[in-house]
């Protein structure tokens, strides 16, 4: 069977028109499904902005039902005093200890690693862990350690 050359090209447009409803069968199908996708995402996003606003009101009614109230006005007053000066006095101890490490790093004496391990190891009966783990805290402030390294050239650790 002969084949003419018209006949080659009808039948060439006929696959072409299959092919380009085939694709814009699947285009069509892809925009369903990613509108389709958008909904549940909008969807899935309010349900969670929803359970996210509910945790946090909840959260809230908790903390004020579960927050005990003081035993008068007079005991609050004297807590938030005392507390004023807790912190002070917390505050003048540890200007106190940051003195006595900036003099001691400035005398070449110790630098910051020196101190960090002095406060990670050794005797444990120097001092409760609390302790060492406040005057870490302290230690690791940017700026105490910005002023080690003015005391050691740059550095953290002396030469």
């Amino acid at each position: 069977m002969k084949i003419t050359k018209s006949q080659l090209k009808e039948m060439i447009r006929e696959e072409l028109l299959r092919e380009g409803e085939a694709i814009k069968k699947v285009r069509d199908d892809y925009k369903s499904d990613r509108e389709r996708n958008k909904q549940d995402f909008d969807r899935d996003l309010e349900d969670a902005e929803k359970e996210d606003l509910e945790t946090r009101q909840k959260e809230r009614n908790e903390g004020k039902l579960n927050e005990e109230p003081f035993s008068s006005p007079e005991a609050k007053k004297i807590m938030d005093q005392s507390l004023r000066e807790y912190a002070k006095i917390l505050r003048k101890a540890q200007y106190k200890v940051v003195k006595d490490w900036m003099t001691k790093a400035k005398a070449g004496v110790i630098d910051f690693f020196d101190v960090s391990n002095g406060l990670k190891k050794g005797d444990i009966s120097r001092a409760y862990p609390y302790e060492t783990d406040f005057l870490r805290s302290v230690l690791t402030k940017d700026k105490i350690v910005n002023r080690f390294r003015s005391y050691t050239g740059g550095r953290k650790r002396k030469r």
